[in-house]
């Protein structure tokens, strides 16, 4: 109980730090102007509506599990002669490959696809930018926006999909199951996989693999209008990100103690050293 505490208590820092600043939410003037805060840490934000079945991701399909994990893991892994492993593209002799089953429901008649991509982050021009663990959350100046807990890619977590912190069909389950539609929070990694037994089946890394068997790089969410307001201004409607990440795995103090620890994994939580914005804000209401 006291490790589930302290696995909670790091998790909540975590979003807080990543919703530091409350509301995100820039004039239309300003919003095209890119700032060392305001530079799409995670890479730029999107509506992929139109083409979200491109975006759907597999309901089987394989990932390398690369960093070093606290506490330790011993999962099975597959090799590249995995029907799974192979239609993600890995060869034969590949190892060490965690394989993902999770069906993840398609985009619903009132929800609109944001897609972060993070195979176009650019430093920003203090040269900083997303390189491991990133924690990231959708913000806007209209509060009504919401996101059932699993209408989001694979490759990023909420406190739902966490299975040690919310075991499915426990009294936790229900509390954040509830929560998270309107936290839309998520852990992440920009850079490398990382993937716990015990934490169920979703994982953190770059890139997950699409039902055609592309890689995606980046990571998306299912925004339900059905229950929200449009408020009919951009500066209020519009969805932004802000995001507490990693600039550089290097520097922090478990890589400097030993390299090995290079973004490790804690339970899904990880170093971050910096905060940022995305430069633009998304207008999620079709026919603006």
């Amino acid at each position: 109980m006291q490790a589930l505490r302290r696995i909670l208590r790091v998790r909540a820092l975590l979003v807080i730090v990543a919703a530091a600043g409350g509301v995100v939410a820039a004039p239309a003037a300003a919003s095209a102007q890119t700032t060392p805060l305001s530079s799409d840490p995670v890479g730029p934000i999107s509506n992929v509506t139109a083409d979200w079945q491109y975006y759907q991701p597999a309901s089987d399909f394989c990932v390398p599990d690369q960093v070093l994990e606290i506490p330790s893991d011993t999962q099975d892994t597959q090799t590249g002669s995995n029907a799974a492993c192979a239609f993600s593209g890995f060869a034969p002799a590949d190892s060490g490959l965690y394989e993902v089953k999770i069906a993840t429901p398609p985009l619903c008649s009132t929800c609109v696809r944001l897609f972060v991509d993070y195979g176009a982050i650019k430093p920003s021009s203090l040269g900083t930018y997303s390189q491991g663990h990133a924690f990231y959350r959708l913000s806007s100046g209209n509060p009504t926006y919401s996101s059932a807990p699993v209408t989001h890619s694979p490759n990023i977590k909420n406190f739902t999909n966490d299975y040690l912190v919310s075991p499915p069909g426990s009294a936790q389950s229900q509390v954040f199951s509830n929560v998270d539609p309107r936290l839309l929070t998520y852990a992440a990694d920009t850079a490398h996989f990382a993937h716990t037994t015990v934490q169920g089946p979703y994982y953190i890394g770059p890139w997950y693999v699409n039902q055609y068997g592309d890689r995606i790089d980046g990571a998306y969410i299912d925004v339900d209008l059905s229950h929200a307001t449009r408020l009919g201004q951009a500066e209020l409607d519009d969805i932004y990100y802000g995001a507490a990440y990693n600039t550089d795995p290097s520097l922090c103090p478990d890589t400097l103690a030993n390299p090995a620890y290079n973004d490790a994994n804690y339970l899904y939580g990880g170093c971050v050293n910096a905060f940022g914005i995305s430069s633009e804000g998304i207008d999620p209401w079709p026919g603006r």
